[in-house]
């Protein structure tokens, strides 16, 4: 046609995980933050003498697709029948001795993806990761500071019949 029409939707391939380990220092105050074309983080081999602790989770709801092949965000995929239901470790930590030498943290996120230029910015997302950086450095006072003004506000779900009232109120009443 003789236009561009433009729609904002929801990309399944970059999750929004709001199940954070608000208890650790790196991650306390924030509320959710995405993990574009993540994979989960599988502890299988743990190592003597260090400790995994999972810092983010993703929702009930998602699923593990293997071959990806659809990535057009208008049709979403359906998920597979034998496809691994979530929820899945995004981020996980590790503390202790690593080798021979003094103990040591290790944060490994489910993406290298986490604060690229080419998806949109969530400053969340940059926020996790300079409280990690001053974490790793075993500097925890700048991340109290920085966390205080992210906050996510979203609309809460509504009833139909509620949604439903206040339109026609808004209709009608306000003119």
């Amino acid at each position: 046609g003789s236009f561009q029409m433009v729609n904002v939707i929801d990309y399944m391939f970059f999750p929004l995980v709001t199940a954070i380990d608000r208890s650790h220092p790196a991650a306390r105050g924030l509320d959710a933050f995405t993990v574009p074309f993540c994979s989960p983080v599988d502890i299988t081999a743990a190592r003597p003498g260090v400790t995994y602790s999972p810092i983010a989770r993703t929702s009930a709801a998602s699923f593990l697709e293997k071959n990806p092949m659809v990535l057009n965000p208008l049709d979403a995929p359906l998920r597979s029948p034998e496809a691994p239901t979530g929820p899945f470790n995004v981020a996980v930590l590790a503390q202790g001795k690593f080798g021979e030498g003094k103990p040591g943290r290790v944060v490994v996120f489910g993406t290298s993806r986490l604060i690229r230029s080419e998806y949109p910015s969530r400053p969340s997302n940059l926020g996790l990761v300079l409280n990690f950086v001053d974490w790793l450095a075993q500097d925890d006072s700048l991340a109290q500071i920085r966390n205080k003004g992210e906050r996510r506000r979203p609309l809460r779900e509504l009833p139909d019949v509620v949604r439903a009232v206040v339109k026609y109120a808004m209709a009608l009443f306000l003119p």
